[in-house]
């Protein structure tokens, strides 16, 4: 699960007491967001920690840091209520997340087992999976080498992180641009708008764009946000799964093809 520290804005309570506004002044920090409240409510274990030598990046050196196991208990609780492991989705934004839940949950019941949990696992897992697609059908080391090579331009292999993490980030500018438009179902054009100053301009970028799409529809090859792409357009009872529960972990960070 990932740690998250709460502490006060002290600049901002006096920018308050000046202006005579109130904006909230609690920040919580993860290491991918940073969000202002004027309440926090806290459900699991925290402590409170003193840091006078190594302060947050912020300068804080008191914080409240949690490691909130809400998801985790609500999981235990359907277990507990009866509810068939099988029917429960759970899916979190990295593999090591949705294993520890799994884990902790055949911990704690041990007449469960791994096989009981089919749908503890990353979004993507989930696409790969229903889908069923297998490694040779998705974009490796050596596709992405001679992609390179055809276009003249760096790129790099990110399944392997979207494996891991949930999401993906190509090396180079465009190819970024090419993958966060795709990502948030928006046109190129518009994520090259919306981008800025790019060497090579909008020539550049639809060159590797359709360079991109003409290597893996000759090949019949996909990437991951392929996958989950596909997997949306699916109506099928056999792919898409029905829960009785559904969990999801991290969901702020979730993309908007993720999110449909």
């Amino acid at each position: 699960m990932t740690i998250k520290r709460i502490h006060i804005n002290q600049h901002m309570i006096k920018s308050n007491r000046k202006y005579h506004i109130n904006k909230p002044v609690i920040t919580i920090k993860t290491s991918k967001s940073n969000t202002y409240c004027h309440s926090v409510d806290i459900k699991g274990p925290s402590k409170v920690v003193y840091s006078p030598n190594k302060p947050l990046s912020c300068g804080a050196r008191v914080w409240i840091e949690t490691e909130a196991e809400y998801l985790l208990r609500q999981v235990e609780k359907e277990l507990a209520d009866g509810t068939d492991p099988r029917s429960i989705g759970y899916f979190a934004y990295t593999v090591k997340a949705a294993k520890e839940a799994k884990t902790r949950a055949i911990g704690k019941f041990k007449e469960l087992n791994e096989k009981d949990f089919l749908f503890f696992r990353t979004l993507h897992s989930l696409a790969f999976k229903q889908l069923n697609l297998s490694k040779d059908d998705v974009m490796g080391d050596a596709h992405y080498k001679e992609l390179s090579s055809l276009l003249g331009i760096k790129l790099t292999n990110t399944s392997r992180r979207t494996d891991s993490f949930g999401a993906s980030t190509q090396d180079d500018e465009c190819a970024k641009i090419i993958d966060m438009a795709r990502a948030r179902n928006i046109s190129l054009r518009e994520q090259f708008h919306e981008s800025g100053h790019i060497d090579g301009g909008w020539m550049k970028l639809k060159y590797i764009s359709d360079g991109i799409t003409k290597y893996k529809e000759e090949r019949k090859l996909c990437d991951f946000t392929d996958m989950i792409i596909k997997f949306n357009e699916e109506n099928s009872d056999e792919i898409i799964p029905k829960f009785d529960v559904l969990i999801i972990d991290e969901a702020q960070d979730l993309l908007p093809i993720q999110w449909k």
